[in-house]
Formats: structure tokens, sequence, C-alpha cells
């Protein structure tokens, strides 16, 4: 059985070495789509590989958003170029935890009928606390406190012959679809990911500032599709109010109850790292907002100086005057 996992990364450089590590005794191939890293990911995952590590790494650096499509793509290289049987779809935040299942995630694969062509692996929130060893540079490590109940949201896992016959892969990974209807799926209920979503305040700003300009820069079709909504409240929030989350310290120094969480760390497959740095989150979050928009901005630029239709409409626009006071 070739299991193959992929993966769409952008500025992870904190936790993507453990994300290989862990994975890398429990799948035969990780292949990965950065999206414009602009922090240290690059250069770690290039390090991974030449110690050996069984990755495969492209790069697209367009600042608009398109997750269909590049799932949908990463869908497809796998099943073609790397053979796969099943592809396991992961986002670099989530580790596969097999602790229930004996002989893991491959002995449930091996399991399945063959009209069984997806698998749905729950999700649980782990949640960093004031109890973490902030000198400990494995998040999975690091954060060992999680929610007592599994989220009613899953991942995919889905057979690689799929690819072939059109298969479209949604946004987050989450279902598959054939003709606009989506595959039925066994849900893996004892085959968790850990999803550490949040690793700092800061991380989480810089993601959702990021993921909804994305969205913006695609045009209206995203908007209306809702695609990343859920970080539209944070990034009004951060233009009409920012005090209400900078200065807020139950967002900036968040822990939430211990009678809330479940002290149950995972087993981390990975050993130790070698080229994770510890570096200050709010300096990180600053250079990596301010390269995306420096990036936003020259594409913009370039699609004027590239078309004449588009320089009229821009012309236009900026010829146009409205009385407000």
């Amino acid at each position: 059985m070739r299991l193959i996992a992929v993966s769409r990364v952008l500025n992870e450089d904190d936790i993507i070495e453990a994300f290989v590590r862990h994975h890398a005794p429990l799948v035969d191939h990780h292949l990965m789509l950065d999206n414009g890293s602009t922090d240290r990911t690059i250069e770690i995952l290039r390090t991974l590989k030449q110690e050996g590590m069984r990755i495969t790494v492209l790069q697209n650096r367009s600042p608009m958003f398109a997750e269909i499509r590049y799932n949908t793509m990463l869908f497809q290289l796998a099943a073609t170029r790397f053979a796969a049987n099943w592809v396991l779809f992961l986002d670099c935040d989530e580790f596969l935890d097999e602790r229930r299942v004996s002989g893991g995630l491959r002995s449930r694969l091996a399991e399945m009928q063959a009209d069984d062509v997806c698998l749905h692996l729950p999700m649980v929130w782990y949640h960093p606390t004031a109890n973490d060893d902030a000198a400990e540079p494995i998040v999975p490590v690091r954060v060992r406190r999680r929610e007592p109940k599994f989220a009613d949201i899953f991942k995919l896992c889905i057979r690689g012959e799929l690819a072939a016959h059109g298969v479209e892969i949604d946004r987050g990974n989450h279902s598959a679809f054939w003709r606009d209807q989506q595959i039925a799926a066994r849900v893996a209920d004892d085959l968790v990911l850990a999803h550490y979503y949040r690793r700092s305040a800061w991380q989480v700003v810089t993601k959702a500032v990021v993921g909804w300009l994305k969205v913006l820069a695609a045009g209206q079709e995203a908007v209306e599709a809702r695609a990343n909504f859920h970080y539209a409240a944070t990034i009004e929030t951060l233009r009409d109010n920012p005090a209400a989350l900078l200065l807020d310290p139950d967002f900036v120094a968040y822990s939430p109850f211990e009678t809330d969480v479940v002290d149950d760390p995972i087993g981390y497959a990975g050993g130790a790292l070698r080229y994770t740095l510890l570096a200050d989150p709010m300096m990180k979050a600053i250079a990596v907002i301010t390269a995306y928009a420096e990036s936003l901005a020259r594409q913009h630029g370039r699609l004027i100086d590239g078309n004449a239709a588009v320089r009229m409409v821009a012309d236009n626009l900026a010829a146009q005057w409205t009385e407000v006071v």
C-alpha cells in the first residue's frame, strides 16, 4: 500500500520541521505546495530533503485564494507521480494520533472494503496553557492539553484511483466531490488529528489577516462562497478597533481553564528538531503580513502594466470623486 500525505504550507517555520518528522515514519512520501512563504519554511524543508526525508515541495506564490484548485492538483499529483493507493490530506498544524488503533492508519485502510473510497478522520483541538514549557520547540510536546471532545470536523483520506475520474477536493480538505455530489466517507472515530491551530496570538492574527486578504484578492466569487469566512471577524476587529484584540489580555495571553481541557499529549514520532528556531511571534507577524501586502501590491501593479483593459478600469476608478463631507 502506498500512502501519500499532501499539504499546503504557508509561513509555518515554528511547526513545519516537527510536522514533517512526525509523519515521515507514517507515510511513504509527503507532497507539499508552498503558497509563498517568506519566513524560514522553505529553508527548513530544503534542509530536511537534503537530510533524506521523503518530501517533494512545490511552490506557487500567487497572493490570491484558489484552494480547491490547489487541493485537487495535489491529489492528482499524488496519484499519478507518486502512485498513491491512498492520499492523506493534512495541514501543518495537524498531527496524526494513532495511539488508539493497533497498526495505525495503515491497518485501518487495509480493512476498508472495495466500495469504501473515503475515510474521515476527526479533529481535536489542543490549546496552549500557562503551564506549557515555553522553551520546548516541538509544538506537540509543548502543547499537551486538548478539549475533552473530538470536534465534528473531519479531514480526508481518499483512494488515489479516484483522481482519474474528475474528483475534486473541497476547501479545507474536509470532503471530496464528484459531479457536484459529495462522496460518502466512513468515519474513523479512533484515528484522530491533533490540531494545534493556535501557537500564539500573533500567529492567529497573521493567519486571519493573510487568509482573508487572499479571499478578497480572488474576487467576489470567493467572497460569496464564504471561503475563509471564519477569518473575517478578526480582520474587521483589527481594522475598526485593534485595541479590542491586541490590548486584550484574554486574547494575547489566552489560556483555557484547566477544568476545560484534558492533559493528553500525543505520541510525537519525529524525534529531536535540528533546524527550528524559537522566534518572537510578534516580530514574525509584522514581517509576514508586510511581505504579503507587498506581494499583493506588486501583483496588482503587474496586472495594470500587462493589460490595457485592466489599466483602463484602474484609471477610471482613480478618476472617480465622491463628496463625503
